[in-house]
């Protein structure tokens, strides 16, 4: 249960009290959308076997999976939602088993046909007598699967084995059709935006914890008074405008965290053995250090800082790798690596696409535009493993 109170005028409070009613049910479908959307399918369908509670719409293109005959992809989705909240007609249920039945029999699957046919009985309403009737007459009539052709077995099948009249592709796209009308598209993104919303309104109701500090004027009258009021107001504007630092996770206690470290005048604050606390903001860069040069004809495009502290990492367009001073910046680190200061340098067999360290910065890996990946070790400068594409 929420409840909220939207103004109904702009810097005005109202008594009006609006009630949203949300079941708890559609809290975990949400979510379910949502890991289905994010590929986390297992989770999925763990949150839907201990909760019990199923989808009401998919993200699948239930039209496009029939109209292919993936019919075993249909079933899943299926499987997957609410028989309560979202009930299909019984016959578009049967239609669908009946046509994976069907399938599986041309397809040379007799035997798992038949074990689909008898575990299916209920969904298949009174249509089993009929389906067991075609697929023995489509047995006794088929060649044997290793010395006859596709296109023979299709002129083999009896002419009333998908209906009187119709073809596997029409009844295809017939089903295709009505599972789309039955079954709705969930629409993208919905957990997404129906949080970007709440925080939306949070902040414009003031429920969010902010880390601006304002004065406690509720018993000043917000219209008329004299010049007092007014500069008081301002200046209530005023605070109410700065800059807003919201922690999602922590809430009041990051909200907390920060006034304190404002109000202390310091945000980094030593601890009493000496070290820098934990939360300490970090300030943001704003000055350049140094600026590397390249070539006319090359350019970085990978760049990483060694763990150890001791240097830059850079692969270039041209296949060569350079590991930088980071006490001489413009330089190559070559008091202690033999093969800068001898210009024989760590080359790859195309531009670098991609590099990592090892933790102890002992060893690079890289894969350049080739597809080749490339183990190095620093302290050398050879090639240690190279897998090819």
């Amino acid at each position: 249960l929420f409840a909220a109170k939207p103004p109904t005028t702009i810097g005005r409070k109202t008594d009006k009290t609006m009630t949203l009613e949300v079941d708890a049910a559609d809290i975990l479908r949400l979510i379910q959308h949502h890991l289905t959307e994010c590929g986390l399918h297992k989770a999925c369908r763990a949150l839907r076997e201990e909760s019990g509670i199923g989808a009401t719409a998919t993200h699948s293109n239930l039209r496009r999976l029939a109209e292919h005959g993936q019919w075993g992809d249909v079933l899943d989705v299926l499987s997957s939602l609410d028989a309560k909240r979202n009930p299909l007609p019984p016959n578009l249920i049967a239609d669908v088993h009946e046509m994976t039945i069907l399938e599986l029999g041309e397809n040379n699957e007799r035997s798992l046909s038949l074990t689909l046919l008898r575990l299916s009985a209920d969904e298949l309403l009174d249509r089993a007598p009929s389906i067991e009737k075609r697929l023995a007459s489509l047995s006794s009539s088929s060649l044997d699967a290793a010395s006859s052709s596709q296109r023979q077995q299709q002129q083999l099948l009896p002419p009333d084995y998908y209906g009187a009249l119709e073809t596997k592709q029409k009844r295809r796209d017939d089903i295709g059709r009505r599972l789309a009308e039955c079954v709705p598209a969930a629409p993208r993104g919905r957990l997404v935006t129906l949080l970007q919303q709440a925080i939306k309104w949070q902040s414009f109701t003031g429920q969010l914890a902010v880390s601006s500090t304002t004065t406690n004027e509720d018993d000043d009258k917000e219209e008329g008074g004299d010049a007092d009021d007014k500069k008081r107001r301002k200046k209530k504007r005023r605070l109410l405008c700065r800059p807003r630092h919201v922690d999602l996770v922590l809430g009041d206690a990051a909200s907390s965290l920060l006034q304190q470290q404002r109000h202390s005048g310091s945000k980094t604050d030593n601890a009493p053995d000496g070290t820098s606390s934990q939360h300490a903001a970090e300030k943001i860069p704003r000055k350049e250090t140094a600026r590397l040069k390249f070539g006319k004809s090359t350019h970085p495009q990978t760049a990483l800082f060694l763990p150890d502290g001791l240097g830059l990492l850079t692969g270039s367009s041209d296949g060569v790798l350079e590991i930088w001073d980071p006490f001489r910046w413009g330089h190559l680190r070559t008091h202690d690596l033999v093969y800068q200061r001898e210009d024989e340098l760590m080359v790859t067999g195309g531009p670098v696409r991609c590099a990592g360290v090892s933790r102890d910065g002992e060893l690079i890996v890289t894969g350049d535009a080739t597809g080749t990946v490339c183990v190095w070790r620093v302290a050398s400068g050879r090639c240690l493993r190279q897998f090819e594409k």
